[in-house]
């Protein structure tokens, strides 16, 4: 009703196989793309007006994982949380319907966390006193199950080779950092 949506009337509708529940989700020029869930692992699904509707299937399960989009031009999948041989794991593709193929993994688990992404044209990154400038980059922060707080930072640079390169731990927590909660 219009009360509870700050007066606002308006009808959402979930298609098929679709969900929002421990899911990911992008803007990929100028649309809304869901990826994974809770039931829905595996789905691809694109917000159209007011409707959730699934447009395609991952190859993989991709559940309480993380994504990004890198410059319009690359989408990153990353951490599916519930295997977890995929904590260091991320995938990307050119298109959200596209083949998603593995990258490198990072050094340390990341499970139940997100990742950034950030442009080189608009962008310059500092981290423990080291600036980097101007930089298409990932970086992933911490880890719930294993209690880290690594930091660690992808330079992509075109390199299918590219490596994560560890930047150290995250100072403003003294245990852990995940991507719902903060240790102290």
């Amino acid at each position: 009703g219009k009360e509870e949506h700050g007066g606002v009337d308006f009808r959402f509708t979930f298609g098929e196989k679709t969900q929002v529940e421990f899911s990911c989700s992008i803007t990929w020029r100028g649309e809304l793309f869901i990826f994974g869930g809770y039931d829905e692992r595996r789905q691809i699904s694109k917000l159209t007006d007011c409707t959730l509707e699934r447009v395609g299937t991952l190859s993989f399960d991709h559940y309480y994982g993380t994504c990004a989009v890198v410059n319009d031009e690359e989408i990153y999948l990353c951490f599916n949380y519930f295997n977890s041989a995929d904590w260091k794991k991320c995938r990307k593709a050119n298109d959200p319907m596209g083949a998603f193929s593995e990258i490198n993994p990072t050094n340390y688990d990341h499970g139940y966390t997100r990742i950034g992404a950030s442009s080189g044209k608009y962008s310059n990154f500092e981290f423990n006193q080291s600036k980097i400038p101007h930089l298409d980059a990932l970086l992933a922060i911490g880890d719930y199950d294993y209690k880290s707080k690594k930091v660690e930072l992808l330079e992509l640079n075109g390199s299918e080779a590219a490596q994560w390169r560890v930047l150290g731990d995250y100072p403003f927590v003294k245990v852990f950092i995940c991507f719902q909660c903060f240790s102290k």
